[in-house]
């Protein structure tokens, strides 16, 4: 049949595919057109998608070559272009032709590909955490290095998934440990383990190794594990967090399903201003359910990562395989909106996140001991509408404070709250903290204290437990009366992911929400004096203590907010911001904005959310679906 006797049809790339065979099609679909390819490189600048083989998936996805073929389908498909091949987990090691094969592959189609280490069930277990090995035998030793050797002469850039720390107090670490306080061996210890058996093996066997060392989802305890942030920094050429924030399920220490997602852009974005451009992105996985997922998502693009890793590629296949079942599912739906977030990821790249600065050292002791605890207090700040920036130090300026018992991690903290006695920007202090400042201090206009340290820590008894995320719920609670002792000694800090939801904490943050448990209704947060009126104030109606708070710590942003709680609001530089509902259920959100005359929605998370922006006569009012995102604009 002569071409030209056909007619002209101006056809889709996939309507042209039906009209070609099966095999070509494929062929086809994989093979993006050049404008796709300038497009994918546009994308990959904002935010670059990829994701990960654990070593026990090699079997189910990277067996044969028609497997390895269907993954650079799925993964074109989806526009990733970077994939981790993992050389170790459990104790099991892939064939070295294996991995090579799958590596030349991967290569050959186009994508970038990078080994990735999990050091679990590998030499001398510990006594504590029992998947862990102590790091003080040397058969532990030897095997570590064997893994990294091993991988370096496979790849030139290794991501470590965190488990080289320890929470052994077996007899060898006790005696090695010596007077010592058990988180300053674990830092020492693991440094000296990071220097002589992964990173001198790997560069002696390809001296053009990069190693990144991603941290886990638990950023109070790192020091505590041994994992100084500071340490790692000097020796590693990057490093990662994992932002995979839960709940996974109920449990009597969760009462409140109040793990916020804010944790998410907490952590992401003090890793980066932590580590700076050593620091290379989030990393997240299929949760509980899709709702939890899509926010620890948009959360962690929030901060600004440049990369986001999709843990693991079972998630990703229509051939679901991981830990959660629920999880079926959830990444295919988060990357039906692939394109916004990639808007997403470009509008926070152009414009810097603004919120209330707070200092986190990386050794940070949150307590007053004996008396009063503030771990994890940030994940319930931002939930408020409470916008915060995380840093390593209290700068000079700032647009506004917030003021916890890290604070006293400081070197210099009780100089650098002098330096902020005239500073006129408002101050939020939590009252843990607020115990140990002078009076005068706390008597100025614009210091504020809220109720939100607890009286004692929440731990959880982690002695020959294998799990530290604890996903069956087995850990025992440490009794209220001896938290302290088990802190004091370093035995009792609670490293599971349900740890942020600490039942105290959520309910003097949270009493005024609707539906607490009756248990935790006699905690009423207040502000322990009533906030200044100031000129020009926005007069909504309002709820007295979320409202009043919200009034004072927005004003530096010119904005204004009501409406409920588990919102969180991401000012993003003058012209952007951003509002997200944790919640389970649709909000209706009042924002005012002083420099913008009408808001157009730029973002719209999911794709498939009804998010309706209206106005009134002082401002606008949001509507927004449960776990929905929307980015705004503001236009004068």
């Amino acid at each position: 049949m002569s071409f030209a006797r056909l007619p002209f049809l101006p056809l889709t790339r996939r309507e042209l595919l039906k009209l070609l065979p099966a095999s070509a099609a494929g062929w086809a679909l994989t093979s993006p057109m050049p404008e796709e390819r300038a497009q994918a490189a546009v994308d990959a600048q904002a935010l670059r998608l990829s994701t990960y083989f654990m070593a026990t998936e090699y079997e189910r996805y990277l067996s044969t070559d028609d497997a390895i073929d269907e993954v650079i389908r799925v993964c074109k498909g989806y526009g990733i272009p970077r994939i981790y091949l993992e050389t170790f987990r459990d104790g099991f090691q892939p064939a070295k032709a294996v991995v090579a094969h799958v590596r030349d592959r991967l290569r050959a189609a186009g994508f970038e590909v990078a080994a990735a280490i999990c050091t679990t069930q590998y030499g001398v277990p510990g006594n504590a955490l029992t998947d862990f090995a102590c790091l003080s035998r040397e058969q532990s030793r030897k095997e570590l290095e064997q893994m990294f050797r091993f991988a370096a002469s496979l790849f030139d850039e290794i991501l470590i998934d965190e488990y080289i720390w320890s929470h052994c107090t077996c007899e060898v670490c006790t005696a090695a440990k010596g007077e010592h306080r058990w988180t300053e061996f674990r830092c020492a210890q693991l440094r000296q383990v990071c220097r002589d058996f992964v990173i001198a093996p790997a560069r002696e066997v390809n001296p053009n190794i990069r190693l990144i060392y991603k941290f886990p989802a638990m950023y109070e305890e790192l020091a505590h594990q041994g994992q100084d942030i500071d340490f790692v920094l000097q020796d590693f050429d990057g490093i990662w967090v994992g932002t995979e924030i839960g709940p996974f399920a109920e449990s009597p220490q969760n009462l409140l399903r109040t793990q916020g997602p804010y944790r998410a852009f907490f952590y992401m974005r003090w890793m980066l201003e932590m580590g700076g451009a050593k620091t290379g992105g989030a990393w997240i996985m299929p949760l509980a359910d899709s709702g939890h997922l899509r926010d620890t998502a948009y959360q962690s693009i929030l901060a600004g990562p440049p990369e986001l890793v999709l843990h693991p590629y079972g998630g990703i296949s229509r051939d679901y395989h991981w830990a959660l079942p629920t999880g079926k599912g959830q990444f295919p739906e988060l990357l039906r909106d692939r394109p916004e977030l990639v808007k997403l990821a470009t509008i926070v790249k152009n414009n810097r996140p603004r919120g209330l600065a707070v200092a986190r050292p990386a050794r940070a002791e949150p307590w007053d001991f004996g008396k009063a605890y503030d771990s994890n207090v940030f994940d319930y700040i931002g939930q408020l509408g409470i916008p915060l920036l995380p840093m390593r130090d209290l700068p000079d300026r700032a647009e506004g404070y917030f003021l916890s018992l890290h604070t006293r991690s400081l070197p210099d903290y009780k100089e650098k709250i002098q330096g902020l006695a005239h500073n006129l920007s408002p101050i939020l202090v939590t009252d843990g903290f607020a115990s140990l400042l002078d009076a005068e201090f706390l008597e100025r206009p614009n210091v504020q204290v809220i109720e939100a340290s607890v009286p004692e820590p929440h731990l959880n008894d982690h002695r020959r437990h294998t799990d530290p995320y604890d996903m069956q719920m087995r850990l025992r609670p440490i009794p209220r009366d001896k938290v302290w002792g088990a802190l004091a000694d370093d035995t009792g800090w609670d490293v599971s992911m349900r740890y942020a939801a600490d039942p105290q904490m959520a309910a003097k943050v949270f009493s005024l929400a609707s539906g607490i448990p009756e248990p935790f209704r006699q905690h009423r947060p207040q502000l322990l004096r009533a906030p200044v009126p100031r000129d020009g104030q926005f007069t909504k109606p309002s709820i007295p203590f979320i409202e009043s708070l919200r009034d004072q710590f927005l004003e530096p942003f010119e904005l204004a907010l009501r409406g409920p709680m588990r919102v969180s609001l991401h000012p993003l530089g003058k012209e952007f911001v951003a509002l997200h509902n944790f919640n389970p259920y649709p909000v209706t959100m009042w924002l005012a904005c002083k420099n913008g005359s009408r808001l157009e929605p730029v973002v719209r998370l999911p794709g498939t959310a009804r998010i309706n922006v209206g106005r009134d006569k002082e401002g606008f009012t949001v509507e927004i679906e449960a776990h929905s995102l929307t980015c705004l604009r503001l236009v004068n």
